[in-house]
């Protein structure tokens, strides 16, 4: 993850190729975030979006932290992981 954030991943076949994208060439946030909540991504790479699409990224994770609040079982560690992730980007998140 770290290389990705600072545009030094080796190939294009890594697993965090497209936060390197988003974050230094021009993947657009919505292939980013599509990306970021499918199967093969990482909702976590969403407290990495860039200034401009912050909010986008607060919406999904509230809008997951409010599927999460409607679950028939309790997953504390995902409620509050997803939590700490929309008020890491409301505090300003990743320059």
């Amino acid at each position: 993850m770290l290389l990705a954030l600072n545009c030094a991943l080796p190939g294009k076949r890594q697993a965090m190729a497209p936060l390197q994208e988003y974050r230094c060439t021009r993947l657009p946030y919505s292939r980013f975030e599509r990306w970021a909540t499918s199967a093969h991504g990482d909702v976590y790479v969403l407290a990495f979006a860039k200034p401009a699409d912050r909010s986008a990224a607060i919406q999904v994770l509230r809008a997951k932290l409010k599927a999460a609040n409607a679950l028939s079982y309790d997953d504390v560690e995902g409620k509050e992981f997803l939590s700490e992730l929309v008020g890491y980007l409301e505090r300003g998140g990743l320059p």
